[in-house]
């Protein structure tokens, strides 16, 4: 069986409702033997009358009385459907992926995500929370929709960065140390004693170690953390000093009791990266990237 196109049903349904040949052709600015065809043809794909001609118009069948049923049903789910797609269109429904650094949720990007959740009631945010170099795969393998990075991580060219954060490194130390009553320091100046670092593929460590090696020295790493709290408590205990992202430690400083001394190294100063590949973000990304600016 053919299936017939959407225009002859509209024609079918408006004879249906005028009950008038020449009131459906005039109302869709067509002659009203093209009316008559379009009849026709629906009838012989269906293989049934579905008008009774009268001399004053026509009568449906009881065949007309069930298309009628089923065309309108048919027309109301490409309505529904138009005005979905159009929300679509418009980042008003669907998902996105955000991979994101602990950096960056805890340097504002999570009070973002959640003041854009508010918001957007229909675009569901789901949040992982990686490392940079691991953000930047999921990003490229896409499994990731957007995804927030340290600005010392290196950005493959076909990755649109955009800098929505700014975030300076400090070096965290128990009150005893003997570099905690400075007011800041450099880098170089932590070499001399023990670090606690964290994730030795991260891409803070991997500046660590380029920094220090670019000095002749090297980082004498004695543990290696997955987490900023484990750092922060490890540092409490007197057992290294961690150089860290002041985001991540500031808010916590008093109640580890800790030092807290910013580098002066013109590299500390560090930007957080939204990041999102060339050409292919979605309506709802697009949406999300709007409300950062």
């Amino acid at each position: 069986m053919r299936t017939p196109d959407l225009h002859s049903l509209r024609l079918f349904l408006s004879v249906y409702e005028l009950r008038n040949l020449t009131h459906a052709a005039r109302r869709h600015n067509i002659a009203p033997s093209a009316v008559t065809k379009r009849i026709r043809e629906l009838e012989i794909i269906y293989g049934v009358d579905l008008f009774v001609r009268k001399a004053r118009g026509v009568v449906p069948t009881l065949a007309a009385d069930d298309l009628s049923v089923k065309a309108k049903a048919i027309f109301r789910t490409f309505d529904e459907t138009a005005e979905q797609m159009g929300a679509y269109a418009k980042g008003v429904r669907g998902h996105i992926r955000i991979a994101s650094t602990a950096t960056a949720l805890l340097g504002g990007i999570g009070e973002k995500i959640s003041s854009f959740s508010r918001n957007h009631p229909h675009i569901h945010c789901i949040l992982m929370e990686q490392t940079s170099l691991a953000n930047l795969s999921s990003l490229l393998d896409g499994s990731a929709d957007l995804c927030f990075i340290a600005s010392s991580a290196a950005v493959p060219p076909d990755v649109v960065t955009i800098p929505v954060l700014n975030d300076h490194l400090v070096a965290i130390m128990e009150p005893s140390h003997p570099l905690a009553k400075k007011a800041s320091l450099e880098f170089r100046e932590t070499l001399d004693f023990p670090h606690i670092g964290i994730g030795a593929t991260s891409a803070l460590s991997l500046q660590l170690d380029q920094m220090a090696t670019q000095s002749g020295r090297a980082v004498d790493c004695r543990l290696r953390v997955t987490t900023y709290d484990t750092a922060r408590y490890l540092v409490s205990c007197g057992m290294g000093i961690a150089v860290l992202p002041g985001s991540v430690i500031t808010p916590f400083a008093d109640k580890r009791q800790l030092a807290v001394l910013p580098l002066k190294d013109g590299w500390a100063s560090r930007q957080i990266l939204l990041c999102h590949r060339d050409g292919g973000t979605s309506a709802a990304a697009r949406v999300f990237i709007e409300s950062l600016k």
